[in-house]
């Protein structure tokens, strides 16, 4: 059973380190102004949903038994610190952003206050707000509301077919709170977070139900991969509509069901890769995974300064690669940081 459990994580593993290449790929051929083949942007958008399934994967594995012995502090103290850190890393990237466009110190302060997008690190605020969110999901999911997650993750996806979500207009700048959050608004800056919790709880799902070495040994996950790759196939839209931004920003339905295929298949190849593949060849991958949002956040960072073409000068190499060893520190000392004392104590027995 131990080595099943250790082809399990590093499986997993593979595939977060996947996501986060492609999704780094797919930012440069922006930065760089490049259109590539259709097949590969078609793979490339399976980064970010693969990436939630995983979460989803490890948010059930790692912190759910916390949760079951009503450890909800711990967990919360845990998931906190990871919101910290994802919107530590998105401040890091707005600096940079600002900088390098010379934009007002105001647009910076919207930025930083979720009040405006950037072209690629959008996600280092989402991931903010789900670790922020998720010692509430896990502890509704233990609870006999439980029943209650079905229509918080189905509603948004039924409603977006029937009535334009409303946008939060009355705030000043309340349209990119309302896209991010629910979809609401023509903000381009999907896919929304509670519209991705539909990817959350399928890797939460396969978390608690799998066993061994492939997806396809959960008569439900391969059921979902054939009526989804069914689905696909009797949708009218073409591949080259699944390989743009089209759906995804759009919260459509489409883009949910080819994402969901897509995020299966690279986590299954990832487990036949564990387990087939010696260590030596996708070692590089796990080092990209265990440090995941840090190298993206460098990563997209970098291309920033790319992205307008910016003259790149000894002071902004010093300063950027000066707070990305900062922010390494921080993620080294994140586990020893008592942020107990910065957190409201608990109350009986939560």
């Amino acid at each position: 059973m131990a080595t099943i459990k250790k082809k399990r994580i590093v499986g997993f593993d593979i595939a977060r380190g996947i996501a986060i290449l492609l999704a780094m790929l797919s930012h440069t051929f922006t930065a760089l102004n490049y259109s590539p083949a259709m097949e590969v942007n078609l793979l490339v958008r399976s980064s970010t949903p693969t990436f939630i399934v995983v979460f989803g994967f490890f948010l059930y594995l790692l912190y759910y038994p916390k949760i079951v012995k009503n450890d909800f502090y711990y967990v919360k103290t845990k998931l906190w610190g990871r919101s910290l850190q994802c919107y530590l890393l998105y401040f890091f990237t707005c600096s940079i952003w600002a900088y390098v466009n010379d934009f007002s110190f105001i647009y910076f302060i919207r930025l930083t206050l979720f009040l405006s997008s950037t072209p690629f690190t959008d996600i280092l605020r989402f991931y903010a707000i789900l670790f922020f969110i998720s010692p509430y999901l896990l502890m509704l999911l233990n609870s006999q509301y439980r029943l209650f997650l079905i229509p918080i993750i189905m509603i948004p996806h039924i409603l977006i077919y029937f009535i334009p979500l409303p946008s939060l207009d009355f705030i000043p700048y309340g349209v990119y709170i309302s896209t991010l959050l629910y979809g609401g608004g023509n903000v381009i800056a999907g896919p929304s977070i509670l519209h991705s919790l539909i990817f959350v709880f399928l890797g939460v799902y396969i978390a608690k139900t799998f066993h061994g070495n492939s997806l396809f040994n959960n008569k439900y996950i391969l059921l979902i991969m054939i009526l989804s790759l069914i689905t696909i196939l009797i949708l009218p839209a073409s591949f080259k509509d699944f390989s743009s931004m089209k759906f995804r920003n759009s919260n459509a339905f489409e883009y949910f069901v080819f994402s969901a295929f897509m995020s299966l298949i690279v986590i299954e190849l990832s487990l036949f890769f564990a387990k087939n593949l010696k260590g030596l060849f996708f070692e590089p991958i796990l080092v990209v995974s265990r440090s995941s949002l840090v190298l993206f956040c460098y990563g997209n960072s970098v291309l920033y300064v790319l992205y307008k073409q910016y003259d790149i000068s000894n002071a902004l190499i010093i300063l950027i690669f000066s707070i990305f060893y900062m922010i390494c520190r921080f993620e080294f000392l994140l586990p020893k940081f008592d942020v107990n004392k910065f957190l409201l104590k608990p109350r009986g027995n939560i």
